[in-house]
């Protein structure tokens, strides 16, 4: 959600979900670039909780520039990471920023169970004394590596009589692994058909690269990743 000018229609949205994360005690909301559309990094609120009335202080935003090698044309450039205020910490979101560490993110394997978090566009509601987002939580089956992007990572759904047609607003997600319960990507962008859904996800492995480097305050990093092909040959 972010805020408008406009006094009459103060907030309002193109779609998208951000999730808070705790890197090394450093605080940072994990989103698409793509999905601030129109508005300014600046006009984004991020609250002290799902349903929160606190806004967070916004203090910087960092993305990915620059591309060489395999990072050009790849989803790792609409990552973003979003720093806080000073006084926006631990306390602020409730102790309920999910904590990075090697215990606790991973990378998926193919089937295995995911979840994913975030607010559908189409049945959420921004009005003027009105503001409902629509919470989902969307069960997937990881379906492997997408092999135009080292960084993307692929998963498919069946829902039975879903009550909706579309995943608008999944970007900026959380992926979870149930199977490994861990933290294992972001959700770039995902379609339906019908009652069948695919989604494309950003490995959090690669995140960790760019969280690090900003932690570290590095301007340059470049780092090798191993991809586990599924095996694909008739046994």
């Amino acid at each position: 959600m972010f805020e408008n000018d406009d006094a009459n229609w103060p907030y309002s949205t193109e779609g998208g979900t951000a999730f808070v994360v705790n890197a090394r005690g450093k605080f940072f909301g994990i989103t698409c670039k793509h999905a601030f559309g129109s508005f300014n990094w600046r006009q984004i609120i991020i609250t002290d909780k799902k349903h929160g009335r606190q806004i967070a202080g916004l203090n910087s935003i960092y993305y990915p520039t620059e591309p060489i090698n395999s990072s050009v044309g790849s989803d790792i450039m609409d990552v973003v990471a979003i720093s806080f205020n000073d006084d926006v910490g631990a306390a602020f979101f409730q102790d309920s920023a999910y904590i990075v560490d090697p215990e606790t993110v991973g990378s998926s394997s193919k089937n295995d169970q995911l979840f994913v978090y975030g607010a559908l566009r189409d049945s959420s509601t921004i009005g003027n004394s009105d503001i409902a987002p629509n919470f989902a939580l969307l069960e997937f089956a990881d379906f492997g590596p997408y092999t135009p992007d080292p960084v993307l990572r692929t998963a498919k759904a069946k829902f039975e009589n879903p009550e909706f047609s579309n995943l608008n607003g999944i970007s900026g997600s959380p992926v979870f692994n149930y199977t490994s319960r861990k933290l294992c990507g972001m959700a770039i962008r995902g379609g339906m058909n019908k009652n069948a859904a695919d989604l494309y996800y950003v490995d959090f492995s690669d995140i960790n690269e760019l969280l690090f480097a900003i932690i570290n305050g590095t301007l340059r990093t470049s780092y090798a990743k191993t991809i586990a092909q599924p095996n694909l040959l008739p046994k």
